[in-house]
């Protein structure tokens, strides 16, 4: 089924929608990114049960982010019904319509900026999800994997790391039918298989003590 959103409107400058829920220094940054936003042009917001979109890509981006994210909650609620799938602090996406509009806030290495396809932010008083959609496979695959992070995180107390990153790996292969809205998950994902390939598979049982400081 297609997932509903309830409203589709061009935004209000964003600095007023972001600045209630900035404590935190990790986010910090969207504080500047937001005041350059509200001053670069029309940005489109559509909302869902679960989700605040912006995008900068036009009311029909807007509109198709939010249905995505919103069928994926829906479906991963109907697969596991004792997840909390509802955000328990506001969720608001960022979808910029090319990786050149984000990439004075993307992640830098070496003094240069990573051609990223979406980052995701988390605190107790809001998540940010940040989508680039001139990337969009890698960035689909990065919104379900984050997003699954962000259910395991609401359902379960410190899950092991095999489990919380296999697990987000699985569902980052989420995909509806463009026919029917039929759900389909389990893709191969090619560079998994490249690796399984290529490198010696690690031990199970070392595989199991695997932590999210592990090399």
């Amino acid at each position: 089924t297609v997932a509903e959103v309830d409203s589709m409107r061009t935004s209000p400058k964003l600095r007023g929608l972001l600045w209630p829920v900035l404590a935190a220094s990790t986010l910090v940054v969207l504080l500047r990114a937001a005041t350059a936003w509200s001053q670069a042009g029309e940005w489109f917001e559509a909302d869902t049960a679960g989700f605040v979109v912006l995008s900068s890509g036009g009311s029909a981006s807007a509109m198709e982010v939010a249905g995505a994210l919103e069928a994926f909650r829906q479906a991963f609620a109907r697969l596991v019904p004792n997840a909390r799938t509802e955000p328990l602090a506001p969720a608001i996406v960022l979808a910029f319509d090319r990786f050149e509009s984000y990439e004075p806030f993307a992640p830098v290495f070496a003094g240069r900026a990573v051609r990223v396809a979406g980052s995701f932010i988390g605190s107790a008083r809001a998540n940010y999800l940040v989508l680039t959609l001139d990337q969009p496979e890698k960035a689909w695959t990065v919104a379900f994997h984050e997003l699954t992070h962000l259910i395991v995180s609401q359902t379960l107390v410190k899950p092991p790391t095999w489990f919380n990153e296999g697990i987000a790996e699985f569902y980052s292969t989420f995909r509806t039918t463009a026919t029917d809205g039929d759900v389909e998950l389990g893709h191969v994902i090619p560079d998994h298989l490249l690796l399984l390939r290529r490198d010696p598979w690690i031990p199970l049982d070392e595989l199991l003590t695997v932590s999210a400081d592990s090399s």
